[in-house]
């Protein structure tokens, strides 16, 4: 999870952020262009209509076997639907453009007040998607019951020599 301010810039440090955590998980690429969208049009949608000022919106990007979670969280209530836009105007393509990709999207309330929209992004077979290099080998569980530890053994120290008023402890003083 990490935590953007209400601004154009954080989506596309947004964007940035999921492609290299993408790239580090090894999902393969048109999965990673396809989940970089996704990002950018619900975080974009968060962040023109949703915005509450001095309110941070929340992205998270979840790996599954076959699919990807990716949801970005506001304050605000309104449950945003997906609207019919003209040839001509930019908006509102956002959330017609997350049904059309994602393979399931939807709307989660948040208490004590906001929304959590999310989307669902089918990934190929996790067959197919190589083990990062550095991912440690598997280890085998023990064919026997690991052997129990003895109990811990109460120890006494040396009491620490303190200082009074005007002393040192640990180092004389040479003066002549």
């Amino acid at each position: 999870m990490r935590r953007w301010p209400p601004l154009p810039a954080s989506v596309g440090a947004a964007r940035w952020l999921v492609r290299d955590r993408l790239t580090v998980w090894c999902v393969p690429a048109d999965s990673i262009d396809t989940a970089e969208l996704l990002t950018s049009e619900l975080l974009t949608n968060a962040v023109v209509h949703a915005a509450v000022p001095e309110q941070l919106l929340e992205l998270t990007v979840l790996l599954h076997d076959d699919h990807l979670r990716i949801a970005v969280s506001d304050a605000c209530p309104t449950v945003p639907e997906p609207r019919a836009a003209d040839s001509f105007s930019e908006s509102p393509r956002g959330l017609t453009i997350v049904q059309a990709l994602a393979h399931d999207w939807g709307t989660d309330a948040r208490a004590p007040r906001g929304k959590t929209v999310w989307c669902l992004l089918k990934l190929p077979l996790s067959a197919s998607r190589p083990t990062p290099p550095w991912a440690p080998p598997a280890i085998p569980a023990p064919a026997t019951a690991p052997t129990p530890l003895p109990p811990p053994v109460a120890r006494r120290f040396p009491a620490v020599p303190r200082a009074r008023a005007g002393e040192s402890v640990g180092r004389r003083d040479r003066r002549p």
